[in-house]
């Protein structure tokens, strides 16, 4: 009995290791390769960008919208290489399915969204921070900034580091 229990947890353990010994992004460390669902319901991976917006907070995802609607959206984050990527696992499923999904639908950029707990603690934000990532062409992160305004967020955006 011990030898089947063995057996079965043995191969088990190999395969959430990897998920709890995730450790925060920082420069020099190679962007993660993350296969996300939009608020589209279509599987995009990321990985290979030059730039990533994440956000953890509703108030951070409001900021972002701001301006991303300002920038024409999606045209902005295609021409800048860019993704915007939330973490929304906190938010109750019945609310993300009915509510906010139908509303970011209409936006006009796409959003990659983080619905399972743990997949967002790689990205080294606080609660209400709006983290913006670039890497290079070898995928290798180069900068890690925050900001918690629209303002910051622009000028984040403005320089090239």
């Amino acid at each position: 009995m011990s030898r089947l229990l063995i057996a079965f947890i043995l191969p088990l353990t190999t395969i959430v290791a990897p998920l709890s010994a995730q450790t925060q992004l920082h420069v020099g460390d190679r962007l993660p390769e993350i296969v996300l669902e939009d608020q589209h319901g279509q599987e995009q991976r990321i990985g290979h960008e030059r730039m990533i917006i994440f956000v953890r907070s509703m108030d951070a995802s409001k900021i972002v919208h701001e301006v991303l609607t300002e920038r024409n959206g999606d045209e902005w984050l295609a021409a800048n290489n860019a993704r915007f990527v939330a973490d929304i696992h906190r938010m109750p499923g019945i609310i993300s399915q009915f509510i906010a999904k139908p509303r970011m639908r209409d936006y006009n950029y796409t959003i990659l969204l983080i619905e399972d707990e743990g997949v967002g603690d790689v990205f080294p934000a606080g609660e209400n921070d709006i983290l913006v990532l670039r890497a290079g062409e070898d995928a290798h992160i180069t900068h890690i900034d925050t900001a918690t305004t629209a303002a910051g967020l622009v000028e984040l955006l403005r320089t090239d580091p």
